[in-house]
């Protein structure tokens, strides 16, 4: 029985293996989940208008719903150079700015600040949103923070960086990456709406 079922689980790994390792895009389905455990944010004391802007350069995927490249891993370990790479895709172009919002707006509420339509302006530029391998696949998402007043100066300024990695490509592993990348941005992002500095140019003249 043992044998049996160490088999079914084989067969389970090499059919999601080759199901990511075919011909056309890989796409994933990537969301935002914040961390159980965290504490009930503050009531907020401050608000801030939130613009997500994805700025990507387009190697890396542009505006695009382009999120990472997967390799044949039935070729020689010899370099990416040497494989076939396919485009993993996310559902749609929008989903690189969704989620860095959604990291973004809950990192602000766990800071004590709400999203309105009043108050300094928050900028968040997507500067990275990428996975790719060939052995080892690493996600990582990088986003510059930028509070401006309303003549475009800038107050403030932070960067973020959240990264993972995954050996094995089965199941949702892929996707599994970019949520804990972004839940790194979330908590780099709220450690940095929660410093005096932030603080100091929130209250700034608007």
């Amino acid at each position: 029985m043992k044998g049996a079922v160490g088999g079914l689980r084989s067969l389970l790994r090499l059919v999601l293996v080759l199901g990511i390792s075919g011909c056309g895009p890989v796409v994933i389905g990537i969301d935002y989940r914040p961390l159980a455990a965290a504490p009930p944010p503050p009531a907020p004391a401050a608000s801030v208008v939130l613009q997500v802007r994805n700025v990507r350069g387009s190697e890396r995927g542009g505006q695009t719903e382009r999120v990472g490249t997967i390799y044949n891993s039935s070729r020689p370990l010899a370099g990416p150079t040497t494989y076939d790479g396919r485009p993993i895709n996310a559902t749609t172009p929008d989903d690189v700015a969704d989620t860095v919002r959604a990291a973004t707006v809950d990192a602000l509420r766990h800071a004590g600040v709400a999203v309105t339509g009043g108050g300094p302006t928050l900028i968040a530029s997507v500067r990275e949103y990428w996975v790719d391998g060939p052995t080892i696949y690493q996600a990582f998402i990088v986003v510059a923070y930028d509070l401006v007043d309303r003549d475009g100066r800038i107050r403030w300024h932070a960067d973020t960086r959240g990264e993972s990695s995954v050996m094995m490509l089965i199941g949702n592993g892929l996707v599994k990456n970019f949520r804990v990348a972004l839940l790194q941005v979330a908590q780099q992002a709220g450690d940095a709406f929660r410093s005096p500095t932030f603080w100091a140019a929130l209250r700034g003249p608007a």
